[in-house]
């Protein structure tokens, strides 16, 4: 219910091992770590991300933002692993993004502004 914590582990006689630290699949590994109530609001946190940036984007960017993280969420059921990496970085920034109202509320002209010259018109 609640998992084992973050020095959880497992027994794998296929690998020869008493405590393997990381599951190849990412959904897995999560719920071992922090359990199904945390897997449920670990999901929550992406899927309300997904969905304001579906449907409350003003912004091409930010819906592209949306949808990478849909397919975060796929690939967390099919090998993704959940760790201290680049991927895992800019995936909570995604996040952040797609949560902030500022960046969803702006148009296409003052995203490409905001990137390029690092100003908005």
């Amino acid at each position: 219910m609640f998992g084992k914590g973050l020095n959880a582990g497992y027994d794998s006689p296929s690998f020869q091992t008493y405590n393997r630290n990381i599951v190849e699949v990412g959904f897995l590994q999560i719920l071992m770590k922090i359990g199904i109530l945390g897997f449920l609001i670990y999901l929550w946190i992406i899927l309300s991300a997904v969905y304001k940036a579906l449907s409350n984007s003003q912004n091409q960017f930010i819906k592209c933002l949306g949808i990478l993280l849909a397919s975060y969420i796929i690939m967390l059921f099919i090998e993704n692993q959940v760790a201290y990496n680049l991927l895992n970085i800019i995936v909570w920034i995604v996040i952040g993004m797609c949560h902030s109202d500022k960046l969803r509320r702006l148009n296409d002209k003052e995203i490409r502004s905001l990137l390029l010259y690092d100003k908005l018109t």
